[in-house]
C-alpha cells in the first residue's frame, strides 16, 4: 500500500516523534504498526522495534521493553522506527520527575540525535507529562476517532487534516498483550556479573566514557579505576588512548 501522502512530510524527516490517542478499542497499537509497515515499504524505514509483543515471528519487528537495550538498538545502522505503547502509564503528566518520566525525554533526545522516528501511543494527551505534548518535540499527534478514522495535526506542515478507511496493519501483534517498559533487562546485568572483574571496568567504562562514574558504579576511586584499566589494556597489549579511541567511535 505504502505510506500516505498526509504522512510523509512528518517521516521523509531524518527523525521524528509522533504521538497517538484515541478510545480503547480504536486501533491506535494497530495504526502504529500499519504507519510502520508501510513506511518500511516505502524506505522510511529500514527496521521497526516495539515494546508490544508479536503472536508470531515477523522478521519487519522485534520486541524492545527495556531502555538500555533500546539505546544499543538506536546505534545501529539503518532508518529505525521505535513504536512504545501505552506511554501514559510510563510518561503520567503529574509523574514527571519519575526516573521513568526523565528516561522518555532522554529517548526523544536519543531519536532525534541517532535519526531515529519514534511513535508514542496513549488513550489521551492528558496522561501524558506536559513536556512530551510541547510541539516543539512533536513531529505529530494522531488522534483515532474510530478505528478507520484518524484525526492528523501535522506540526511539521501547520495543517490539520483526515485520513480515512485505514487498513488493519499485517504486522501479527497481540492486541490483549499489556505493553512494558523497564529502564534496565536484568539479564543484561546478570550477564555483566559474570565477566571477570577487570572486563568488567572495562565495558562499563566503554558504556559510560567516565572514570568517576565507573567508580561510583563499582565502589572504587577515579585513580584506581584509571590503574585497572591501564593493566587491563596493557594485558591485551592495546594503549588506553585506542581504547578512548573506540569509545568515540560509538
Amino acid at each position: 500500500m505504502g505510506l500516505d501522502k498526509l504522512l510523509v512530510p512528518i517521516y521523509k524527516q531524518s527523525s521524528s516523534i509522533t504521538f497517538i490517542s484515541g478510545r480503547r478499542g480504536y486501533g491506535k497499537t494497530d495504526f502504529a504498526f500499519r504507519i510502520g509497515e508501510d513506511g518500511l515499504e516505502d524506505h522510511f524505514f529500514d527496521k521497526i522495534a516495539a515494546n508490544v509483543e508479536l503472536s508470531r515471528l515477523d522478521p519487519r519487528c522485534i520486541l524492545i521493553s527495556y531502555y538500555n537495550t533500546l539505546e544499543e538498538w538506536l546505534l545501529t545502522e539503518g532508518k529505525k522506527l521505535y513504536i512504545l505503547d501505552e506511554l501514559g502509564k510510563e510518561a503520567y503528566r503529574m509523574d514527571f520527575l519519575s526516573a521513568k518520566s526523565k528516561v522518555i525525554m532522554k529517548l526523544c533526545q536519543l531519536v532525534r540525535k541517532y535519526d531515529a522516528h519514534l511513535i508514542g501511543i496513549a488513550p489521551s494527551d492528558t496522561l501524558i507529562n506536559k513536556l512530551f505534548m510541547n510541539t516543539d518535540i512533536l513531529d505529530a499527534h494522531m488522534v483515532k476517532m474510530s478505528k478507520k478514522i484518524v484525526q492528523l495535526k501535522n506540526y511539521v506542515t501547520f495543517k490539520m487534516s483526515y485520513l480515512t478507511e485505514i487498513p488493519r496493519t499485517t504486522i501479527p501483534f497481540k492486541t490483549k498483550y499489556i505493553a512494558q517498559f523497564e529502564l534496565k533487562d536484568p539479564a543484561k546485568r546478570r550477564q555483566l556479573e559474570t565477566l571477570p572483574y577487570k572486563e568488567r571496568v572495562a565495558l562499563l567504562y566503554l558504556k559510560h566514557r567516565s572514570l568517576r562514574k565507573v567508580g561510583r558504579l563499582m565502589d572504587l576511586s577515579h585513580e584506581e579505576i584509571r590503574k585497572i584499566l591501564e593493566k587491563y589494556v596493557a594485558s591485551k597489549d592495546v594503549a588506553l588512548s585506542t581504547v578512548n579511541s573506540a569509545v568515540d567511535g560509538i
